[in-house]
């Protein structure tokens, strides 16, 4: 297999959702490294789709009142966007600083929150924990408007330690209350941030050893300068976007772009991508997919379109639901994406993206448009083919093999011709490739099969 190709089909899957092949053929040819600046563009402007998205938003969703409207409108965004590593760090940032619907209860500052997190994915990483530190959906998930003097809540602040910048063992309980006390007055009113003085805590604090006035943006300071942010920060990204278990070279290098930048994000996630290991071949097939890149990459493999809320219910049975986390640790991912119920359900949705028919002119699966002009000469040459145009890679001998008997022809009555005597006596034969001929709509359900067989095979549950 060409070696760019393979790159260029490596950085689609993870600095985006996927792509067909035609577009990986197109990053490969026009080089790996004009590539990945191309992805890191983010102040590229995408005025069609944000055209084409307001006009959806405004004919059929209802952004104020409805959750699921609010996660259409982001996915659309996954689908469409030719920006799509800004959609994927913010997938991450929302998987990073988990909100849930469920106790924000407000749809409106859901949305709020997503945008800012677009607006912010690749800022300075002050300027990240801030947005995030007066995002109203963070304070009332977060219980800020308790937060009060003489009664601190302390909920924002170990989670901010804990969870967003720190991790457990770099801060000790006096830091987490004294923090605490420093957010006080930090609050929600009318939907919007708000600080209420009166409720503000102005007395002395000790923080990470040092003694003074301390107030929440003082705490964001000592965060960012803290030698544990970096590579906290560091390994979540790495997980993320190159191995679930990187490797600890990797993982400093990022690292030391985060402390030689002063948290520019921006230089922090080109280390990520521009590091010499990210093509690796350690790296490659070795995160597996959330449902939400396994669901959209399955439409972007087969260039496709479904209805966008027909992606909603399919997604929370296989584990995921945006705006919906299931704790504020957020997802778990890993293995834990592909429990037997999971995996039942990821292969319901194949069944629906290539099974679903339509007109010629409609941006659903039609094997025969994938046909259109391929000649095979073996069953054998024709599984290759539709498997390398869906994984974008040699397909296993295991998959392979699946593919042919599948694809294989059938016994009159339709059945097909899998009795094992007659599968051993074949293959003492020498290839009569002479008697297979390729005919698309012939073997349009078969065809269809196959695909979904491919997009419910392990090579494609990994990125």
């Amino acid at each position: 297999m060409n070696t760019d190709f393979t790159k260029a089909a490596h950085l689609w899957r993870r600095a985006g959702f996927g792509a067909t092949t035609a577009q990986i053929h197109e990053t490969a040819e026009r080089g790996i490294d004009r590539g990945i600046d191309e992805f890191l563009d983010f102040d590229r402007e995408d005025p069609e789709m944000e055209r084409s998205l307001a006009e959806f938003a405004a004919d059929a969703l209802d952004l104020n009142n409805n959750i699921e409207d609010v996660r259409t409108w982001w996915l659309y965004r996954f689908i469409h966007s030719r920006n799509p590593l800004r959609e994927k760090l913010t997938l991450f940032w929302h998987g990073h600083f988990a909100t849930s619907i469920a106790k924000v209860e407000r749809p409106p500052l859901m949305l709020q929150q997503i945008r800012t997190l677009r607006e912010v994915a690749v800022s300075p990483f002050r300027e990240i924990i801030d947005a995030i530190s007066h995002d109203p959906a963070m304070l009332i998930w977060l219980d800020s408007n308790n937060n009060r003097k003489g009664k601190p809540n302390e909920n924002y602040a170990r989670e901010l330690f804990e969870l967003f910048t720190l991790g457990i063992g770099n801060y000790n309980e006096k830091d987490v209350q004294e923090s605490a006390r420093s957010f006080t007055g930090w609050g929600v009113a009318e939907g919007a941030y708000r600080f209420d003085k009166n409720q503000h805590d102005s007395g002395e604090k000790v923080v990470f050893g040092g003694r003074g006035n301390w107030n929440g943006s003082d705490i964001l300071d000592a965060i960012v300068a803290h030698p544990a942010t970096a590579k906290f920060i560091a390994v979540k990204l790495c997980k993320f976007f190159v191995n679930d278990n990187p490797s600890a070279q990797y993982v400093e290098r990022v690292a030391e772009a985060f402390r030689r930048s002063g948290g520019q994000m921006r230089a922090v996630v080109s280390a990520v991508f521009k590091d010499p290991e990210f093509f690796a071949e350690e790296n490659r097939r070795a995160i597996v997919k959330s449902p939400a890149e396994f669901a959209i990459s399955s439409v972007r493999a087969l260039d496709v379109r479904i209805p966008i809320r027909n992606f909603m219910n399919p997604m929370r049975r296989m584990g995921q639901v945006l705006l919906g986390p299931p704790s504020v640790k957020g997802w778990d991912g890993g293995a834990a994406w592909l429990s037997s119920a999971a995996v039942f359900e990821r292969i319901n949705f194949a069944l629906q993206v290539t099974g679903t028919r339509g007109m010629p002119e409609e941006p659903r699966y039609q094997p025969q448009k994938w046909a259109a002009g391929k000649t095979f000469n073996s069953v054998d040459e024709l599984a290759g083919a539709l498997a390398f145009d869906i994984l974008h890679m040699d397909p296993t001998p295991a998959t392979l093999a699946s593919l042919v008997e599948y694809l294989g022809p059938e016994k009159p009555g339709g059945k097909k011709a899998d009795d094992k005597p007659m599968m051993e006596a074949a293959a003492q034969k020498a290839p009569e490739t002479a008697h297979f001929k390729f005919d698309a709509k012939a073997m349009d359900a078969r065809l269809r099969g196959a695909a979904r067989l491919l997009l419910a095979s392990p090579e494609f549950q990994l990125s």
